[in-house]
């Protein structure tokens, strides 16, 4: 599967595996950050809050813990 992470027109998320602003790219349940050694091809879940102007993205199934 090929395609252009860097894309303009790709809508993208936070990511919450490596802390960096706009770098997943959501496709179908995976994700892809541009991070390199963090999600690739990766189930993933958005966490969102409501004072977050738009969700969040990690691997699916992480549970986590907001302080």
């Amino acid at each position: 599967m090929a395609f252009d992470l860097h894309r303009e027109e790709a809508e993208r998320y936070d990511c919450m595996e490596c802390g960096n602003s706009q770098s997943v790219y959501i496709m179908g349940d995976r994700g892809f950050c541009s991070t390199p050694g963090c999600l690739s091809n990766d189930p993933i879940q958005f966490v969102y809050l409501p004072h977050w102007r738009k969700p969040k993205t990690c691997h699916a199934d992480r549970e986590i813990t907001l302080e």
